[in-house]
């Protein structure tokens, strides 16, 4: 189960990073969950949509939206809960015209339907 839920895990990150290399934020946007929770230096976003307008606004055109590399740090299974959970710990690079940006993210992930959904997600990071 933690070797699928980690593949899972992985294939919708590379599909986020893909969308957002592309400039795509809603498609990059696809991987959470409706009621999705967002946390960065912005505060507590609720809600997929939501997110969706923090990066459009954080974003405004693929210029500035820059290159993203993502990569495990750290991934575990919480299989006894309902639904099957998952966490993930990633070191995130996001270089863009004028700074390249690293930090972290912690992932919370849930299956819904099927699919394995990010639920909630907390990044720091700061410029280098």
């Amino acid at each position: 189960m933690s070797d699928d839920l980690r593949s899972r895990a992985e294939m919708i990150n590379r599909y986020f990073i893909d969308a957002w290399n592309r400039g795509d934020i809603e498609t990059a946007c696809g991987v959470y969950a409706e009621d999705a929770t967002y946390i960065g230096k912005g505060g507590i976003i609720n809600g997929r949509e939501n997110i969706v307008k923090h990066y459009r606004n954080q974003y405004p055109s693929v210029t500035v939206m820059g290159i993203l590399a993502l990569k495990f740090v750290e991934f575990r299974c919480h299989s006894l809960a309902s639904p099957v959970m998952a966490s993930g710990v990633l070191e995130f690079e996001l270089l863009i015209p004028t700074d390249l940006y690293r930090g972290y993210t912690l992932e919370v992930y849930a299956m819904y339907g099927g699919e394995l959904c990010i639920v909630q997600d907390m990044s720091i990071g700061k410029s280098t």
